[in-house]
């Protein structure tokens, strides 16, 4: 939540030092199952979407027009609501 919270406030500063904090995190930030709870598993689903944000991160650090960037931070965050969702779903 801290690097989204980065990269937002680079898109609405505009703050490039945010921006490149927050995606230079997700970028190199590995999920493990621990992570996510002993009921929750890693599925191939979830893992893919983990390296699209991986790699949408990596991209948004160099990115440098507004329009790049809100293009990756959309992106990413489609990326974190799927993910969040298939996670609740093995809730259910």
């Amino acid at each position: 939540r801290w690097a989204a919270d980065r990269m937002w406030e680079g898109l609405i500063g505009p703050s490039d030092e945010a921006w490149r904090a927050g995606a230079a995190v997700l970028a190199t930030t590995a999920l493990t199952a621990e992570d996510v709870g002993e009921r929750l598993v890693l599925t191939p689903e979830i893992e893919a979407l983990l390296i699209q944000i991986r790699s949408d991160a990596s991209a948004a650090s160099s990115a440098t027009s507004a329009t790049a960037r809100q293009d990756l931070y959309g992106s990413f965050l489609s990326g974190c609501a799927s993910c969040h969702r298939d996670m609740m779903n093995q809730r259910d």
